[in-house]
C-alpha cells in the first residue's frame, strides 16, 4: 500500500507538470557595496586644488597642459661681448623680437644668473638651468626658421636699428 500511495503521488506531480505552482523566489542577498560613490573625506579635499605630484608647490591649475610656460617661447640666439662683459641675445619666437640681456635682467618668469660665451644660466621657478645657444629657456630646442624668413627678419631689424 505504501508503494501505491507513493506511485500515485509521483504520477500526480508528473501530471501537474509545468502548471504546478512555482516555488517562491528567493530574496536577493543583501548588497555588499554601497549604492553610490562615497563622499571624499575632508582631509583629502586639498587634492582637488593641489597636485601631490607637482614640484615647488605649484597648484594643479598652474599645470595646465594647454598653455606652455613663457620660457618655451624664448630662445637664446647667441652671446656677444668681450672678455669682461657678455650680452645674451634672446628672441621671443612669437613676435620675432630679440632683446639684449645682461646678468640680473628679468626675462620670462626668472632672471639671467650668469652669461658665458656658450650660453646662460637662467634662474626661474624650477631653479637654475643651463641654456645653450639654440635652446629655449625651458630647455627645449628652438624652432628654426627657413632662411628666407630669417633674412627678412634680419633686414627688418637692420632697418629699425638704422632708423634710431
Amino acid at each position: 500500500m505504501k508503494r501505491t500511495v507513493t506511485s500515485l503521488l509521483f504520477l500526480a506531480l508528473m501530471a501537474a507538470g509545468p502548471h504546478a505552482p512555482a516555488a517562491a523566489p528567493q530574496p536577493a542577498p543583501p548588497a555588499t557595496q554601497p549604492a553610490g560613490p562615497r563622499p571624499m573625506p575632508n582631509d583629502y579635499l586639498v587634492l582637488l586644488a593641489k597636485s601631490i605630484f607637482a614640484s615647488h608647490k605649484q597648484t594643479a591649475s598652474k599645470q595646465s597642459k594647454d598653455a606652455p610656460p613663457p620660457e618655451a617661447g624664448l630662445a637664446l640666439e647667441g652671446v656677444v661681448g668681450d672678455d669682461a662683459t657678455f650680452v645674451a641675445l634672446v628672441e621671443d619666437t612669437s613676435s620675432h623680437k630679440t632683446v639684449r640681456l645682461r646678468v640680473g635682467d628679468a626675462v620670462g618668469r626668472g632672471h639671467v644668473q650668469r652669461i658665458t660665451l656658450h650660453g646662460i644660466e637662467y634662474g626661474g621657478e624650477g631653479g637654475i638651468a643651463r641654456v645653450e645657444v639654440g635652446q629655449t629657456l625651458s630647455g627645449g630646442t628652438a624652432v628654426v626658421q627657413a632662411p628666407d624668413q630669417r633674412e627678412k627678419i634680419h633686414h627688418n631689424r637692420h632697418e629699425e636699428a638704422s632708423a634710431r
